[in-house]
């Protein structure tokens, strides 16, 4: 699926928007503070990141861009992988645990 079809077609929420926001350029000159975006929270959330990063086929370089145009995404993307495999595995607990340990790195 192409970005913008996942756009229209896509199952999205703000987490999983804010990193096609980050890997389109849709931020670029606007003023992030009053936009929203955000981290995924839950596995629901993380649920929708994992579809688009698979429906989209994104590359390591989508995730990098990211966490450079949303710094406090970087503990997430640097941790991709474990993420990914927790979804995978179906281990909700672990994941929402593991998603506010990458959460309380940012605040």
């Amino acid at each position: 699926m192409t970005l913008n079809a996942w756009v229209v077609l896509g199952e999205t929420g703000i987490s999983s928007m804010t990193m096609w926001a980050a890997i389109t350029g849709a931020v670029e000159g606007c003023n992030r503070r009053l936009g929203r975006f955000d981290i995924p929270y839950d596995s629901a959330d993380f649920s929708r990141c994992y579809k688009f990063w698979k429906q989209c086929e994104l590359t390591e370089d989508d995730l990098n861009k990211v966490k450079e145009v949303f710094p406090f995404w970087k503990p997430f993307i640097e941790n991709w992988g474990t993420l990914v495999n927790l979804y995978e595995a179906k281990d909700h607990d672990t994941l929402y645990k593991y998603l506010h340990e990458l959460q309380d790195e940012i605040e």
